[in-house]
């Protein structure tokens, strides 16, 4: 082909096979529409694509994909020499072809003015008189050839159908990269499945982020779509742990790790918070500063579901349904920092069940933990959802008391104890010493110091009378048996 007629009907045949392409025709239909389409258009004999498996410096392995012939004798993917072949490129002419081609160049040969060779006998013998081989380029590497064989013409190909042609093998390398790609997802979403997980990633540069269809569908989500603004997915994390993440990603920049993982909460649907087990990836932009993070986020709300079950059963005392003395440590150091960072008031309340062993003793053990589980309700009953009412060990108690000041943790305790003693336990009466601490009024350096001052007022309220308070304050133990004024 040399005039601008035939031009146009091969740029036609590529339009054709390229609005196929777009409407999402590949593979393989797609692949196939366009063999026909540049055969017709070309006059050739044979179009054909094939798949290199395998090449080295003395073979190459390649199999016959695709074809379209003129008339069927012209076809060669019937024979099964043709189906995973593997051809000697010990011929130094072929083997140079063959080289030049992994390298992305394309040949155009009339095999009468080749040299002599193997591969000349070859073509011959199969009544090709012309070629033309273009190879397709898969992210730089030889995918396979796209050829055009001519049985009838010692065809000529100007450069002009040349550069047309090698639209065709873009656009199949497009298909191939789309096939793999598909294949890639299908692969993923298996992975995802049986792991329980999702994929994302977060460009910070770009202000994009991107989550799986299977974390999206985990979240419950989906209506959002997979590519998301940069805010509106980190909103999705817990505060909390938003700034966790951010603080590991800074602290592995700084410590030149690029992984880091962590357990942290999604909002899905319902504003429902779920836990995930994220790995993390770390990417830097050429400067050295962080650009993005990637990975999978692992489904492990059913994980933590026991873990918490766990924790509450290893922080709760099993006769009262109260937190035990594991809880009270770790709240009471807990709100003793919070309380000294901020500046806060913080109460404290130890009690204990007046001639509790006397109790046991004449009624038996039975009937004592039945009074242990009508006073734990009772505490419960008691005091606020910020408080934390806990089982100090035995017949003793403990009333961790957040934001609340010695005056009001007095009159607190002394409802406390006015309820009990007008309380019926059990069909019987019972009454409470009780030591009352708080901060700032004590003066003390640590949650284990407060908590020995008040059981020091415990101790001093048993030993004035019981059924009473006891005030620890300034290192002094003031008693109180009467209605606070």
């Amino acid at each position: 082909m040399t005039d601008t007629s035939d031009d146009n009907v091969l740029l036609a045949a590529i339009t054709r096979s390229a609005e196929e392409f777009s409407s999402g025709k590949g593979w393989p239909d797609g692949v196939q529409n366009l063999l026909e389409n540049l055969g017709r258009a070309t006059g050739c004999s044979l179009t054909w694509l094939t798949q290199t498996i395998e090449h080295d410096s003395y073979h190459a392995l390649r199999d016959m994909r695709f074809e379209w012939s003129a008339e069927e004798r012209y076809s060669q993917i019937g024979g099964n020499h043709f189906n995973m072949y593997k051809t000697s490129l010990l011929d130094s002419y072929y083997g140079q072809i063959v080289a030049e081609r992994a390298q992305g160049k394309w040949h155009t040969l009339i095999i009468a003015e080749a040299p002599d060779c193997a591969m000349k006998k070859d073509w011959i013998r199969q009544g090709i008189k012309s070629t033309l081989t273009i190879p397709i380029m898969v992210n730089g590497t030889w995918w396979g050839t796209l050829g055009f064989d001519d049985h009838l013409r010692q065809h000529v190909w100007t450069d002009g159908d040349i550069n047309i042609v090698r639209m065709a093998s873009y656009m199949i390398a497009n298909s191939v990269v789309r096939q793999q790609l598909a294949a890639n997802q299908r692969r993923f979403n298996i992975i995802e499945k049986i792991t329980g997980s999702g994929a994302w990633e977060i460009d910070f540069r770009q202000r994009q982020s991107w989550l799986s269809d299977t974390l999206l569908e985990s979240l419950g989500v989906r209506q959002y779509g997979a590519s998301q603004g940069l805010l509106s997915v980190i909103r999705l994390i817990h505060p909390e742990d938003r700034k966790r993440l951010f603080k590991l990603a800074r602290d592995c920049v700084a410590d030149n790790h690029e992984n880091f993982r962590m357990d942290l909460r999604m909002k899905g649907e319902g504003e429902v918070y779920y836990w995930f087990d994220l790995l993390s990836h770390i990417t830097l932009d050429g400067d050295g500063y962080l650009q993005g993070l990637s990975g999978i986020a692992v489904d492990i709300r059913s994980k933590k579901k026991v873990e918490i079950s766990l924790r509450e059963i290893a922080r709760t005392d099993s006769l009262t349904g109260l937190a035990n003395r594991r809880h009270l440590d770790e709240t009471l150091a807990k709100e003793f920092d919070r309380a000294h960072r901020y500046s806060q008031p913080l109460g404290l309340l130890l009690l204990d069940i007046d001639h509790f062993k006397i109790l046991n003793d004449t009624y038996g053990h039975t009937r004592g933990d039945q009074v242990l589980r009508a006073l734990g309700r009772l505490l419960k009953d008691h005091f606020r959802d910020v408080d934390h009412p806990c089982r100090f060990g035995g017949e003793e108690f403990a009333v961790v008391l957040p934001g609340t000041g010695l005056a009001a943790a007095m009159e607190t305790a002394e409802r406390l104890r006015r309820r009990i003693e007008s309380s019926n336990f059990s069909g019987l009466p019972m009454t409470m010493s009780i030591g009352v601490g708080a901060l700032p009024e004590i003066n003390v350096t640590n949650a284990g110091e407060l908590l020995t001052a008040t059981d020091r007022a415990l101790y001093e309220a048993k030993r004035t009378g019981r059924n009473r308070l006891c005030l620890a304050h300034e290192g002094h133990l003031v008693a109180f048996n009467s209605k606070l004024q």
